[in-house]
Formats: structure tokens, C-alpha cells, sequence
């Protein structure tokens, strides 16, 4: 399992650019159910779905669900005493030649390299609770070892008129970070802007505002006036007041 980053991000901006927004990055899934994706507005291309990753672990494979197909084959045979259809789905990157021409037209020959260099984290994300009015728009996901800032970035240069702001708490760290969009007025009166970056760190505080410390210890927060236990406290992202 990996490490995960906990992600709040929020977009704002005019009720038109709003509705811009909206119409391509939320959109009704498999369930019929409204969702949120990074691949709603960025979608991953049917050739490089199609792969296994590492590329080298592809090579003389004919299917990509090969093995599942098998399983449920069995499985199924027995209970239907036939032979089910399994869809089975051809593997593109199960050849040098086929890696080749992946790597020339995606810039990469595997799922996962596509979504690291697309998204800027290993999955795709799906997020189906979220608060969205003519204004704003919040959510919160969890994404794998890092933020997403790479998907954040293709986002702002699409939608350069809407202001976005992500805070992030890494799993297994007190690191913590911060994308907003940065907005200057040039020389010339013209709007600059950049996804700007911040990082800090998190800590904890107890719930009645006394100071605490942790002891290695016992393994727990004690306040430091009096060294007794502190057992309500709460952890605080400084570059998430609402977290």
C-alpha cells in the first residue's frame, strides 16, 4: 500500500468560468453517479490503457486480463457447466516495436508512467462528495506518495481566469503543502499568474490551546507545564486553517 497524500482542493471563479469548469471535470460515472476524475478533463488514451506496467513485464503477453480471464473462466465454467465469454483485451506494449511507438506518440509506454507524467501521481482519482455553487467548488481525495501537482498545473493553464487552491498532508510525515494560484498585475496592467508552491509542516495541538510535546518514551503527548497526558489533541495543518 502507499503512502498517501490527503488533498482539499478548492476552484473559484465567475458563474460563467464556473460553468465552463463544471461541464468537463465533473461528469456521471459507470454507476450513474456525478463524480469528480482528473481523466474526466484529462483523459488517459484507450492505447495506453491497454498496457501493463513495467513495460518489461508486458512482453509475450497477447491480454492484459489474461489471468483474470482465467480465474473467472473457471470459476463460471463450474457453475454454469459451460464455457462463458470472457472479453479478453489485447496488451499494446507487449513488444519492443509497439513500446517504440507508444513512447513516440504518448511520450511513454505504460499506464503508470503516463499518469505520473500526466497527473503527477500514480492513479487516477474519484471523488463523488463534493460542494459546488455558481462560484466554488470543494472536494477532497487521497492520491498516491504525492499531490497531484501536475494535474493542478494543467488545470490552471486551462482555466487561467479561475483561481485554484490545494492543501496537502503526507502520510507517514508531518510534511504538509500548499498549490494556489499567484496573480500579479504586470507593468504594463496586465494579470500574471502562477501556480505557486508552499511547504510547512504540521503539528499537533491540544484541544484546551495548553502546549504539548510528544515523548518517545510512552509514545504520547504530554502538556508541558505539568507533564501529564494529553489525550484530546488534534492535528493542525498551518496552510489548511479549515482542515
Amino acid at each position: 500500500m502507499p503512502n498517501w497524500s490527503y488533498n482539499n482542493l478548492e476552484v473559484s471563479g465567475d458563474p460563467e468560468q464556473m460553468k465552463e469548469f463544471y461541464s468537463v471535470v465533473i461528469k456521471e460515472n459507470l454507476n450513474k453517479e456525478m463524480s469528480f476524475r482528473f481523466s474526466n478533463i484529462f483523459p488517459m488514451p484507450e492505447k495506453i490503457k491497454n498496457t501493463i506496467s513495467p513495460s518489461s513485464s508486458a512482453k509475450g503477453k497477447k491480454w492484459i486480463n489474461e489471468e483474470v480471464a482465467k480465474v473467472r473462466d473457471n470459476r463460471i465454467g463450474q457453475l454454469l457447466d459451460h464455457e462463458p465469454e470472457i472479453k479478453l483485451i489485447p496488451c499494446e506494449n507487449n513488444s519492443p516495436e509497439k513500446c517504440s511507438e507508444l513512447i513516440e506518440e504518448f511520450g511513454c509506454d505504460n499506464w503508470y508512467d503516463w499518469n505520473i507524467n500526466e497527473y503527477g501521481t500514480k492513479w487516477d482519482i474519484e471523488s463523488l462528495e463534493f460542494h459546488k455553487d455558481d462560484r466554488s467548488f470543494q472536494t477532497s481525495f487521497q492520491t498516491a506518495w504525492s499531490p497531484p501537482a501536475i494535474f493542478l498545473k494543467r488545470l490552471q493553464d486551462k482555466f487561467p481566469k479561475l483561481d485554484i487552491r490545494l492543501s496537502y498532508e503526507l502520510e507517514g510525515s508531518m510534511d504538509c503543502g500548499l498549490f494556489y494560484t499567484n496573480r500579479n498585475i504586470d507593468s504594463y496592467g496586465n494579470s500574471e499568474f502562477e501556480l505557486a508552491h508552499e511547504l510547512d509542516e504540521c503539528y499537533y495541538e491540544s484541544d484546551d490551546g495548553k502546549s504539548i510535546y510528544y515523548d518517545n518514551k510512552d509514545g504520547e503527548y504530554h502538556y508541558e507545564d505539568n507533564n501529564e497526558i494529553c489525550y484530546d489533541y488534534n492535528l493542525v495543518n498551518p496552510l489548511n486553517p479549515q482542515g
